[in-house]
């Protein structure tokens, strides 16, 4: 199985662009995709469909792709988006980022990062606030790399960010060190990632996870190498420069 995809454009006017992605092999990722000068979102088909009382499925159970590429369903997913810019100007008024993107998806995060960064709307503080709001939900390695950058942008942009991380952090330390822990199994990551964690038993949960035989290993960071401080649930840490101890 892959995740090869074809993309075809079913909308382009007034910078707005519509395009349907289609996996061959793994069709339930099967989405649309809007996009404009300020915002993204993915919206699934079938969804849309009922929205906009589309026949999508015919009478023998096969996709109505004649439909589903309809005007109705182009009318419908702008209609989303005008719905969602009001969502994203209020969230602009409120100073509220986390608001102002809520209606993204998963695989909308990191591109509307971009847009985010573009536009301007918010403080380098506002925007590394949904970064990491971002990196919790997303799960793509690609997007980690793209938003860890986006995280270090912001704090040297804003030295408060820095000052905040390091006092979140402080009390784990020892002489501006602290200790954390990666599981590592087969079917995961390399050994040296961007996450760490300060609860050994949650490293153990992800070595051992899938029925794998994995292994913990032990790093030690300097806390002016943090990235953030995600002090909940899993208590992660986000660094690029966690050194591996032999323990």
């Amino acid at each position: 199985m892959s995740f090869k995809y074809e993309n075809t454009t079913l909308y382009e006017k007034d910078d707005i662009i519509i395009t349907e992605y289609h996996y061959p092999e793994i069709p339930f990722l099967d989405n649309l995709e809007y996009e404009d000068n300020t915002i993204c979102f993915t919206a699934d088909k079938m969804m849309l469909a009922m929205a906009s009382k589309i026949n999508y499925v015919n009478d023998d159970g096969s996709i109505n792709v004649n439909n589903i590429k309809s005007e109705n369903l182009i009318d419908t997913l702008l209609m989303i988006a005008e719905t969602n810019k009001k969502t994203y100007l209020e969230g602009v008024e409120n100073e509220d980022i986390i608001k102002a993107t809520i209606f993204c998806d998963k695989r909308d995060l990191t591109k509307m990062y971009y847009k985010l960064l573009i536009n301007e709307d918010f403080t380098y503080k506002q925007l590394y606030e949904y970064i990491i709001t971002a990196y919790s939900r997303i799960e793509d390695d690609y997007g980690y790399d793209i938003l860890s950058n986006g995280m270090e942008y912001c704090i040297n942009k804003d030295k408060s960010i820095k000052e905040d991380i390091i006092s979140s952090i402080s009390n784990y330390a020892n002489n501006d060190k602290i200790i954390t822990y990666r599981g590592v199994h087969k079917f995961g990551r390399n050994e040296d990632g961007l996450s760490y964690t300060l609860d050994k038993k949650v490293a153990e949960f992800f070595a051992k996870r899938w029925n794998s035989e994995g292994i913990v290993n032990t790093y030690e960071i300097d806390i002016n190498d943090i990235l953030a401080f995600i002090d909940e649930g899993e208590k992660e840490i986000i660094s690029k420069k966690a050194k591996l101890l032999k323990v």
